[in-house]
């Protein structure tokens, strides 16, 4: 049992510590039993940052803040020992600290020049323990964001989690927003991961070098002219422009230069298709799409078949639930066909079998529960089905940046184990799936989508260089960047010689 220790800056925290508070003390391996309440304050900020975070309060309300303070009495119940004391100079040098393992500094005052306890300390990078995370990124327009957790040991300190996410364009509450709410999980899943393993293992592991170019929050004045006009552009650009996505398909090399030569395939007036997978039955190509119903707002999934003009059949819709579904993830196992829709609006990764191809489809059985996971993909490599998924941490929180794997002997088992590296991407440029996971010359491939300027920004093909039970390793091999008018590639599949993908355009609304 690995035993946990907390500093808080008072009885009236952050919404995401008390969520982590209720994490940690439901959890079987880890014991919180020591929580130290120092009564710091936050610094008091500049004017125009109070300024700033006043309209941006206006304009980009929150459901469930981050941020927000709550009373935490009640979570601290049943807590051993609780004591309010300070300043946290005072907390670092007890020598009584001696059954801890981990030293948890969730307060924002200021970080000890040395730590006397012999436990480890876990701490947050200055941006994130002062609340100021996400505003340099926002001003100088950075396209990501960083969360770092930073561990103190024997006199060394070193990086052990690092989590990207896109930055938010205009609001940095929305950004901050984000790095929170996934604090409260990857914080959790660190500390699970030490509590399964010996110390030694995991920090030489997880240690990692620290972000060499941390937000600088200095001399933001410097920045505002050209924010303030990139401000406006944005809020307006909306009215002059819209974003559709379009599939295009035809024959082609697996990863081809490029997609210009294929053919764009067009839904009916009233929908648009995203997210396309190819599939060859018999003599018959079909294309299975995403249709999204601009008058109901959600998706369906739909099958058009596919000629060889790249010209397709009128579609059908075949899966259709009351919550949206997307991504079509089809697949063949012992003589059955399946597929594995997204349908995380239901919080379910559900599997269905095809009863009467291709038309006629039932659902037999929930792969997990409970998860907010988007894109889930399988593959099968040395005798285990590999399930990759996008999990958010919570409802406010993107379901972009951090990819979890798990594997089981069976693609319709109902228990998968984790991977115990997970998440193993935490990068909102490279983590979400973006279609089937496949080979080539005997190297596997696994296409992902970049999210970091916009959703659904890029293609990026990564090599996957190690895949097992205890390792996971991938590099980049080839990415694809939008151009022109052609401001987003979000997924892409090959099967037998062709290829489909879908591109998001940009046109005006009128002259």
């Amino acid at each position: 049992m690995l035993q946990v220790g907390v500093i808080l800056d008072g009885l009236i925290s952050p919404a995401w510590i008390k969520a982590l508070l209720t994490r940690l003390k439901d959890s079987e391996h880890i014991a919180l039993n020591q929580v130290f309440l120092t009564g710091d304050k936050h610094r008091r900020t500049t004017l125009f940052f109070w300024l700033y975070s006043a309209i941006d309060r206006a304009l980009f309300p929150i459901k469930d803040a981050a941020l927000a303070p709550v009373a935490i009495t009640d979570t601290l119940v049943d807590i051993p020992n609780i004591e309010i004391r300070g300043p946290a100079d005072w907390i670092y040098n007890r020598s009584s600290l001696t059954h801890l393992d981990v030293l948890l500094d969730l307060g924002s005052g200021a970080l000890p020049g040395e730590l006397s306890a012999p436990c480890a300390l876990w701490h947050f990078g200055i941006p994130m323990r002062q609340g100021l995370a996400g505003l340099a990124e926002v001003v100088q327009r950075r396209e990501i964001t960083c969360a770092e957790l930073f561990a103190e040991m024997d006199g060394t300190s070193f990086c052990i989690y690092r989590s990207y996410s896109g930055t938010h364009k205009l609001s940095a509450r929305r950004n901050r927003q984000r790095l929170f709410w996934k604090a409260h999980a990857f914080i959790a899943q660190r500390l699970e991961q030490l509590a399964q393993s010996r110390p030694e293992v995991f920090y030489k592991q997880h240690a990692i070098e620290a972000d060499p170019t941390p937000p600088n929050h200095r001399h933001l004045w410097r920045h505002l002219p050209t924010f303030k006009w990139f401000w406006w552009r944005q809020a307006l650009s909306d009215l002059f422009y819209r974003t559709t996505w379009h599939v295009h398909c035809g024959p082609s090399t697996d990863l081809p230069n490029s997609f210009t030569e294929l053919k764009e395939v067009a839904p009916t007036p009233t929908t648009y298709w995203a997210d396309p997978f190819l599939f060859e039955h018999g003599q018959e190509r079909l294309l299975f799409v995403e249709e999204y119903d601009l008058k109901k707002k959600k998706g369906h999934i739909a099958v058009a078949s596919l000629h060889a003009d790249a010209k397709t059949s009128p579609a059908t819709k075949i899966i259709d639930e009351p919550y949206h579904l997307s991504y079509p993830f089809i697949f063949s196992y012992q003589n059955e066909i399946y597929m594995l829709p997204e349908s995380g609006d239901n919080a379910t990764i559900d599997l269905y079998r095809c009863v009467e191809f291709p038309h006629q489809w039932q659902r037999i059985e929930t792969l997990m529960r409970g998860v907010y996971a988007v894109d889930s993909t399988l593959f099968a490599h040395d005798n285990r089905w590999w399930l990759f998924t996008c999990l958010s941490a919570h409802p406010e929180a993107p379901a972009r940046d951090e990819l979890f794997l798990f594997y089981a002997d069976s693609p319709l088992s109902t228990t998968w184990t984790p991977h115990p590296l997970n998440p193993i991407v935490s990068d909102v440029r490279n983590g979400r799936p973006a279609g089937r996971i496949f080979l080539r010359d005997g190297h596997i491939y696994r296409p992902t989508q970049d999210c970091s300027r916009r959703y659904g920004y890029a293609l990026r093909i990564m090599e996957i260089t190690r895949l097992d039970e205890v390792g996971y390793e991938e590099r980049e091999y080839r990415a694809y960047l939008p151009q022109g008018k052609r401001v987003g590639i979000h997924t892409y599949n090959n099967q037998a010689g062709w290829t489909a993908v879908d591109i998001k355009t940009r046109s005006r609304r009128w002259p």
